[in-house]
């Protein structure tokens, strides 16, 4: 028997049981139960795609040129996610932003069904 490549070793199928059939699930949680889970958040001025080569070449006093203007709003993102738009402002030595709107599909999740008398629960317990 050669245990190097497997040679000689007997080999049978797997048989597992079959697993029973799911149904969709329908616990809820409360949103209020992930209040505490940490999300990062960031701030995206513009993009831009170039060439590797070009890349490799930027150094000090390169500028790139984004795809945006000067009045578009900057896109707040968590987790990879846009959910709003902003702009910057300085808040004592080190920039902030302003949030000027949210996107509605995500709004919904914070203050869709549930939230609203979630808070009002937090409200009374506080």
């Amino acid at each position: 028997m050669n245990k190097e490549s497997g040679e000689g070793v007997p080999v049978s199928p797997a048989d597992f049981p079959q697993a029973p059939p799911s149904g969709p699930i329908t616990a809820k949680v409360p949103l209020s139960r992930f209040y505490d889970v940490k999300v990062r958040i960031t701030a995206e001025l513009g993009r831009l795609q170039m060439p590797l080569g070009e890349l490799m070449e930027l150094g000090p006093g390169a500028v790139l040129e984004l795809d945006r203007t000067v009045n578009d709003a900057l896109d707040i993102v968590a987790q990879g996610v846009r959910i709003a738009g902003g702009e910057v402002v300085v808040v004592h030595d080190r920039y902030g932003i302003r949030i000027t709107e949210i996107d509605e599909s995500h709004a919904e999740v914070a203050s869709g069904p549930g939230a609203r008398r979630e808070a009002q629960n937090v409200e009374a317990t506080t």
